[in-house]
């Protein structure tokens, strides 16, 4: 706009007429009262008939916003903006408008020219830092969230959000010390004592995480984050009989929230707590009706019982129409000993969620069973599974230099007493969170060994658009989840797959000399075994292959593909890195 058409437009608040005015005063009151309908009503046929004016359309958007309509105010709202271009508030409102409507990129706009206008408002600097979360750049976050706490160091929003941006960017220590006096206030929202638990938690103090989350809970029972959290956290620092006693107690408190019965099953099943699977679900159906969540855990729950075939009765109806019940419904199956009725389910569930790994798992175990050739296509250990020695990251002069780095940076990671219950580990602990986002120099120099080597190898593979894990491969990958597992004197990983992965891996970090010694069965000692599946199935079926590995390497194969370990004996711990990682 030129100098010239600047001086041409309207006024940004004319005068107005008397009828104006009460017909704006009536919209407001309309709006305030919750008729946003009414409000358009109201504004729309001054603005039809001539009014220019920028509180009219920003008026005009509120009401629009307030009824769905977010296209319709971004134009009003744009509008005002156009008259009164240096107006604050109606660049606060566009940044929120914005967000709402999933346009970040334009609400970053927003928000940078509202602290244009108002560089120290603490509103202004705080939307800016929680948008960056949003968007995922947590480092940009720091700056104006600092500089909003530094306006008001007793502004709990601001404090939350600069914590949760410092834990993002691996700075847990300091965002508990700085969340600390605001987390232990009575009065504090709930999602700031449960990301102060979580700080905790990072900081290596799960004792003092657990007592905050209980302490959250003795106030809002359905938090459903901490009720999660602390129910995987418990069994970890000993105190795995009180798993589930903060769910039973909510359930209590809240009988007809739906979201907190679905969290209370899932956890359930997840920590193999079959009492509570049985008699939750069966509350969870007599209460919800046929909601297809709670019937397949109430399967479950009977399955896990021992009565799969009321397990099947239950589930086998929802199988040809929802992804998970046709996963449960082939697991059942296998349990029964009915492999071509699993090979039938199995093969639903790949066509329903293609993507999730439990299918192709159960598949591959019923084709096996019933000597389907496709088996070997689908699981393919010659050209799925691949074992690399990664180079050592610059700096180290050979491979046991770094590896005894890595080891040091790991042990300092664990933290827990005990195995998590929900995961495959048993007798030993694993790290919490995901791995790799740790910015300790050494785990971050491992992290970028490993996605070289990955890429390299994954360059290599065919190209086959019906094969499961081949028609995803692009070449690139990024890590979903990883973790760190350190095993003692007999542990070892039960027969488990992957779910919502895509590539799964086992990186070999410390050995203990037993590894490859006779072991149990025959198997060498501490040795990586892949197509042995569940035990929970009932199936006697061996191993496909055995790997025993060795300190160094990384072992990498399809996530769908059953995996575990063999016990060892020794006092030296088997220490390994894994992960999970998707397609790019």
């Amino acid at each position: 706009m030129t100098a010239q058409q600047h001086r041409q437009l309207p006024p940004a608040r004319p005068a107005l007429s008397a009828l104006q005015a009460r017909e704006l005063q009536a919209a407001t009151a309309l709006l305030r009262s919750g008729n946003a309908k009414g409000a358009v009503g109201r504004i729309r046929p001054l603005l039809v008939n001539g009014l220019i004016h920028a509180d009219a359309y920003a008026l005009l958007a509120n009401a629009l916003r307030s009824s769905g309509q977010l296209a319709e105010a971004r134009t009003a709202l744009g509008s005002a903006i156009n008259l009164d271009p240096a107006n604050a508030a109606f660049w606060a409102n566009m940044g929120e408008l914005l967000e709402e409507a999933g346009d970040l990129d334009a609400a970053l706009v927003a928000r940078q020219r509202l602290l244009d206008i108002a560089p120290r408002d603490i509103r202004a600097l705080t939307a800016m830092g929680e948008l960056l979360l949003r968007i995922g750049d947590a480092d940009a976050a720091i700056a104006p969230l600092e500089a909003a706490f530094a306006e008001d160091k007793g502004s709990v929003r601001a404090a939350h959000a600069l914590a949760l941006a410092l834990r993002m960017t691996d700075q847990p220590a300091l965002a508990a010390n700085l969340l600390a006096p605001f987390a232990t206030d009575p009065s504090a929202p709930a999602q700031t004592q449960a990301l102060f638990g979580h700080l905790l938690g990072d900081c290596g103090q799960l004792e003092q995480a657990a007592k905050t989350y209980r302490s959250l809970l003795a106030k809002h029972p359905a938090h459903i984050d901490t009720l999660e959290t602390l129910a995987r956290l418990l069994p970890q620092i000993g105190d795995g009989k009180s798993a589930c006693d903060a769910y039973r107690a909510a359930l209590t408190a809240s009988p007809d929230h739906a979201p907190l019965w679905a969290s209370a099953l899932g956890t359930a099943r997840s920590l193999k707590r079959i009492a509570e699977l049985a008699e939750w679900s069966e509350q969870a159906a007599r209460r919800f009706g046929h909601v297809p969540e709670f019937k397949i855990a109430r399967a479950d729950a009977l399955g896990m019982g021992g009565d799969a075939a009321a397990a099947l009765t239950m589930v086998e109806p929802l199988a040809d129409r929802h992804g998970l019940a046709a996963v449960q419904a082939a697991h059942w199956q296998l349990v029964s000993g009915n492999a071509d009725q699993a090979a039938r389910h199995a093969l639903r569930a790949t066509e329903l969620a293609p993507e999730l790994q439990t299918g192709w798992a159960y598949l591959g175990t019923a084709w096996r069973l019933t000597g389907d050739a496709r088996v070997d296509w689908l699981n393919d250990y010659d050209r799925l599974t691949t074992r690399i020695i990664p180079e050592p990251p610059a700096g180290y002069s050979d491979l046991p230099a770094f590896l005894s780095d890595v080891r040091d940076a790991l042990l300092a990671e664990h933290s827990a007493l005990h195995h998590p219950d929900d995961q495959s580990a048993r007798h030993g602990t694993q790290t919490r969170g995901h791995l790799f986002l740790r910015r300790e120099p050494r785990i971050t120099a491992l992290s970028f060994a490993l996605h070289t080597s990955i890429e390299q190898w994954l360059a290599t593979l065919p190209v086959d658009s019906t094969h499961p894990f081949l028609r995803r491969n692009t070449g690139r990958i990024g890590f979903k989840h990883s973790w760190s597992i350190r095993l003692a004197d007999r542990g070892f990983h039960i027969n488990h797959i992957h779910q919502d992965g895509w590539l799964s891996s086992a990186f070999y970090v410390s050995l203990p000399d037993a590894v490859g010694k006779d072991g149990a069965d025959g198997l060498p000692q501490g040795a990586l075994t892949m197509g042995a599946p569940d035990a929970s199935l009932g199936l006697d079926l061996a191993p496909d292959r055995v790997f025993v590995p060795r300190e160094g390497e990384l072992i990498l194969f399809p996530s769908f593909v059953w995996h575990g370990t063999v016990p060892f004996e020794s006092d030296q711990p088997r220490m390994t890195a894994a992960f999970d990682a998707l397609p790019v």
